[in-house]
């Protein structure tokens, strides 16, 4: 019960604490169809948070979404959701600082262990999710990466370092241990999840 009140406490914090003049990413992802208690539902809103412009601005709130297809037992789409916007929110780091990069940091050690075990207990699933994000990130435009600071040496070394982790992630997740490893942490995740679903829908 305590890992769900701080999982819930620091997602609120993440998405009130975006800096002034900035587009919140709270404003964009407080959508109350991702704490349905209907798995459609959920997963209808988070395909649209997906597909909605915005979300390129700030990819924090793919998080939330991905959080919410966690609650509902798609392991695989909150997986890709969950990749997906530590890439991009990797990237928007290196060009705006304050509090986004603190808010990178909240979101993947509160959703991180939620979502990354089940890839992790599973290298068949790691790598369909990689190559998924892959094709997804070379067809869908990136205001970061695409920004005229972009281009000097220094910031295309760290974009592609930023990249190189994601292409190596199913590499590296083959090793037995891990997966032995994460699949223990998947049970884990699992019961912390069905105790969240469980309290947030309780008749």
């Amino acid at each position: 019960m305590r890992a769900a009140f701080i999982l819930i406490l620091a997602l609120s914090f993440a998405f009130s604490a975006t800096p002034c003049g900035a587009q919140s990413p709270h404003s964009i992802a407080n959508d109350p169809r991702l704490a349905s208690c209907d798995p459609a539902v959920i997963h209808s809103a988070a395909q649209e948070i997906l597909r909605d412009p915005k979300t390129l601005e700030e990819p924090l709130i793919l998080f939330h979404a991905a959080l919410g297809e966690r609650m509902t037992g798609r392991k695989e789409e909150a997986a890709f959701l969950y990749l997906a916007a530590r890439l991009r929110s990797s990237r928007q780091a290196l060009f705006e600082k304050g509090e986004r990069p603190q808010l990178m940091t909240i979101m993947v050690s509160t959703v991180g262990p939620l979502v990354m075990p089940a890839i992790g207990s599973d290298p068949e699933m790691a790598a369909r999710v990689v190559s998924r994000v892959i094709a997804w990130d070379r067809s869908t435009p990136d205001p970061f990466r695409d920004r005229k600071e972009a281009k000097s040496p220094e910031i295309q070394k760290k974009l592609a370092d930023i990249d190189a982790r994601l292409t190596r992630l199913p590499e590296q997740l083959r090793d037995p241990a891990l997966v032995a490893r994460a699949r223990v942490k998947s049970d884990e995740a699992d019961r912390q999840v069905k105790e969240m679903y469980e309290k947030r829908c309780r008749k």
